[in-house]
C-alpha cells in the first residue's frame, strides 16, 4: 500500500531511515481505510522523510522518538526545506505525527516507562470515577490523561511521595498547562477530583487541595442564553437540506432543539437506538454512562430517517451520525456539531452560546407547557432534580410539589 502514496523507491527508503521505519505500510494502509486522497498521502510522506532527515542530521539516529524530538524539529525546521524558523505547527503536520504516535507499539513509547510504577494507581482511578461517580468513558480518560501528566510533572520516575510534596509544584503544573490550555476549569477540576481520590485512598492531600486556585467563570444570565421560538424556526430554516451535509446537519439540529439531547449524545447516537416500531429512542447520555428512551417526535425521526435513505455515506460504523470527509471511520465529536450549528446561526443572524442553549431552551420551553419538573428532568436525563432546577430555573416551591412526604415516626 505504500507504493500507492510514494512511488519512488528512493523515497520509501528515506521513510524507512527513521524513527517511524515500522509504521509506514501501516500507516499506509490507514490512510487508505479512512479514504484518504493520493495526494494527502504523499504529503503526509513527505513530512515524515523531512523529519527523518533533521532526526539523523541532528544526531538521534537509534534512539527511540518521542514527542519532545517533534515539538524541536518545528522550532528549528518548518519541515519545507526552507531552513531554520520558528513557526507554529500546521494542523495537517501535527495530524501525522499524532497518528504515529498513536501506532507506535506499547513497548516502544517512551512516556510508557515513566507511568509504569503508578499504572495501577491510575486503572483504580478509573474504577473509582466509573463506581462512584459513574462518569462516561470519556471523562474518565480526560481525568486520567492530567492526573498522569501531575504524575510525571510532579516526579518523574521516582517513587510518589505525596506528604512531602510542595503545593507550588501544583501551581506550576497548572501555570504551565494553563498556557495551551482553552480550559483552565477542567484542568483544576480533575486535579480535584484525583487528589480526593488519594485521600480517600489514605494519602494526605489536605495542603494540595486547598492550593488549588478556584476560577470565577461569568456567564450571562439563562435568560439571555435561551432562544425564543422565533429564533430557533429561524435557525432550523437556515440548513440546506438538498445535500448529504445538510441533511445530516438538519437531523442533528432536530435532536438538539426537540429532545434537548447533548451534542455529545447526538454524536454517540447508535442504529439500534431507534426503535422505528415503537418510536422511541435511547438516550446515550454520554455524560453519566445512563442511558435511557424517549419518544421519538415525528419531525425529528423523519429528519433522521430521510438522512439514512438519501444522505447518509456506506460505512461500517454504527453511529447514525457519520462522518462525510476524511478520516471516513473516525466518529463525529461534539466539538464538530456545536461548530456546524453555531455556522449557520451566524448565518442566520441569531447570537450563539453553544449547544446547550438548546438544552436550557427546551427545559423552559417545557415548564412554559406545564411540565413539572420531574417530567423535565426524565426528559434531560437527570438523576439529581436539582441538576433540572439549574437548568429550568424553577423556584423552591416548585421543588416542593416533587418532595416526598416526611415518613410519621411512631412513638
Amino acid at each position: 500500500m505504500l507504493d500507492f502514496y510514494v512511488e519512488s523507491a528512493a523515497k520509501q527508503e528515506r521513510l524507512r531511515d527513521g524513527p517511524f521505519n515500522e509504521m509506514m505500510e501501516p500507516l499506509a494502509i490507514w490512510l487508505h481505510e479512512q479514504g484518504y486522497a493520493k495526494l494527502t498521502g504523499a504529503r503526509w510522506f513527505r513530512d515524515i522523510c523531512h523529519f527523518n532527515e533533521w532526526f539523523n542530521t541532528n544526531g538521534h539516529p537509534g534512539q527511540p522518538v518521542d514527542e519532545s524530538h517533534v515539538r524541536r524539529y518545528y522550532q528549528e525546521f518548518n519541515g519545507r526545506g526552507a531552513g531554520p524558523r520558528a513557526v507554529p505547527i500546521r494542523t495537517g503536520q501535527q495530524s501525522v505525527f499524532r497518528q504515529l504516535f498513536a501506532m507506535l507499539p506499547e513497548r516502544q513509547r517512551p512516556e510508557a516507562a515513566q507511568i509504569v510504577t503508578a499504572r495501577p494507581t491510575f486503572e483504580d482511578f478509573e474504577t473509582h470515577l466509573a463506581d462512584w461517580y459513574g462518569a462516561s468513558r470519556n471523562t474518565i480518560r480526560q481525568h486520567r490523561k492530567h492526573a498522569e501528566e501531575f504524575h510525571a510533572f510532579a516526579f518523574g520516575k521516582a517513587k510518589p511521595s505525596w506528604g512531602d510534596l510542595n503545593p507550588s509544584v501544583v501551581l506550576d503544573f497548572i501555570r504551565q498547562r494553563v498556557e495551551s490550555n482553552p480550559r483552565p476549569r477542567d484542568i483544576i477540576g480533575c486535579l480535584r477530583c484525583y487528589f480526593r481520590y488519594l485521600q480517600v485512598r489514605g494519602h494526605e492531600m489536605a495542603r494540595l487541595l486547598d492550593a488549588l486556585p478556584r476560577l470565577y467563570r461569568p456567564r450571562r444570565p439563562l435568560p439571555e442564553r435561551l432562544l425564543s421560538p422565533e429564533q430557533v424556526k429561524r435557525w432550523l430554516a437556515g440548513f440546506d437540506r438538498t445535500g448529504p451535509d445538510g441533511l445530516r446537519s438538519y437531523a442533528m439540529a432536530l435532536c438538539l432543539a426537540d429532545l434537548g439531547t447533548r451534542a455529545g449524545d447526538v454524536a454517540a447516537l447508535r442504529m439500534e437506538d431507534i426503535d422505528w416500531r415503537k418510536g422511541t429512542i435511547r438516550i446515550p447520555n454520554s455524560k453519566t454512562g445512563r442511558s435511557f428512551r424517549l419518544p421519538l417526535p415525528s419531525r425529528t425521526g423523519k429528519a433522521i430517517a430521510r438522512y439514512l435513505r438519501h444522505g447518509r455515506p456506506k460505512s461500517a460504523r454504527r453511529e447514525v451520525f457519520v462522518r462525510h470527509e476524511t478520516p471516513l471511520n473516525k466518529s463525529l465529536s461534539s466539538v464538530m456539531i456545536d461548530r456546524r450549528m453555531r455556522q449557520v446561526a451566524a448565518k442566520q443572524g441569531i447570537p450563539w452560546f453553544g449547544t446547550y442553549a438548546l438544552r436550557h431552551t427546551a427545559a423552559t420551553r417545557m415548564r412554559a407547557g406545564g411540565a413539572s419538573l420531574k417530567e423535565i428532568a426524565d426528559v434531560l436525563g437527570h438523576v439529581n432534580l436539582c441538576s433540572t432546577a439549574i437548568y429550568a430555573k424553577i423556584d423552591v416551591q416548585e421543588l416542593a410539589k416533587v418532595a416526598l412526604p416526611w415518613p410519621e415516626v411512631q412513638p
